[in-house]
């Protein structure tokens, strides 16, 4: 971890004296490999020390400030990059505050400050349900490679299926006469609306139950499609945070069941780190995919990323009602 955060910040640091455009390129693929390392590691670490609905939370809390900080970084590279486009990349250097924070991770120090909580008194189980699997048996490897790779499938699929806001929003809305300003209220409804999900997952999952992806992935096509339909400034600012919404809702979840698949604690990073390439990927080919479908289609319209996508979570949203007892579709893992 602690490596990760050096590389990530001193990428931060190098940005600063970038004065060509394989400079910056260069540094993106090195600030990539910080990031490739933080982000599993700091997910696998909550694996690791939570369970249950405080692994749920945590998680909720981590794609939330997830979200959050992307707001936060937009608007900081706003108010700086008029003076100095290199000053944009101080927003790199954010990693120097977890490196302070560093020795705190150590096992020394969390177990010098580990509440022991007694535990219940176990009450031995009626004879009727002595046939039952207990609850301690591992899946087999061959059943545990068929769920990871369902939730990595849909993580993927979601994740494609939403970025056209960050690739196709501004020219959509653009191409409706609205302002680059309009375009940055709009983007940041959309991980508003994701914080706000990510930091609320147990209550959703308390008021939606078995339903709750069903209804996340609902809210994406609706968002997709309202993007898609109504261009005026209010509908983009609702559809979005909808969307937003709706992802912030999958996105956790996925990281929880990711982390349960995990044998063991130990094994959470790696587990992690799979579902997190899936999303990369799927961020990388965005659109790749959609302007390859547009040339086979013949279709280069200014909603068809919109069009497309919504169509794709569409598909989804039937399988999800006909898998909903699935775990590749149930709210916990």
């Amino acid at each position: 971890l602690a490596v990760g955060l050096s590389i990530y910040a001193a990428a931060g640091i190098l940005y600063l004296f970038a004065d060509s455009m394989l400079h910056l390129i260069l540094l993106g693929c090195l600030l990539g490999v910080g990031c490739g390392l933080v982000v599993p590691i700091a997910g696998g670490l909550i694996g690791e020390h939570f369970t249950g609905e405080a692994r749920v939370k945590q998680l909720g809390m981590k794609s939330g400030l997830s979200n959050f900080m992307v707001i936060v970084g937009t608007m900081f590279v706003g108010m700086v990059a008029g003076r100095d486009w290199h000053y944009a990349f101080f927003i790199y250097l954010v990693p120097l505050i977890p490196l302070v924070l560093i020795p705190f991770l150590r096992g020394s120090y969390i177990q010098a400050h580990t509440i022991d909580v007694p535990a219940a008194p176990s009450t031995p189980a009626p004879a009727a349900q002595s046939s039952l699997k207990p609850a301690h048996v591992q899946p087999s490897t061959h059943e545990v490679v068929v769920k990871l790779a369902g939730i990595i499938a849909l993580y993927a699929i979601a994740t494609y299926a939403i970025q056209v806001v960050s690739y196709y929003t501004p020219f959509t809305m653009q191409h409706y006469h609205l302002s680059t300003g309009d375009v940055g209220v709009a983007t940041a409804m959309f991980y508003l609306s994701a914080t706000l999900a990510g930091f609320g997952l147990p209550l959703f999952i308390r008021l939606f139950g078995r339903g709750t992806n069903f209804w996340a992935i609902a809210l994406c096509v609706l968002g997709l499609y309202g993007c898609g339909v109504l261009h005026t400034y209010w509908a983009f600012i609702l559809f979005t945070f909808v969307m937003g919404l709706g992802y912030g809702i999958i996105q956790p979840i996925i990281y929880d069941k990711a982390t349960s698949l995990a044998p063991d604690a130990k094994k959470s990073t790696q587990f992690f780190s799979y579902v997190l390439t899936a999303n990369y990927v799927a961020i990388a080919m965005t659109p790749f995919i959609v302007s390859g479908l547009a040339d086979l289609f013949n279709a280069h319209g200014v909603n068809f990323s919109f069009w497309l996508n919504g169509s794709i979570m569409a598909a989804v949203l039937v399988w999800c009602a006909l898998r909903l007892k699935s775990f590749t579709f149930t709210p916990k893992a």
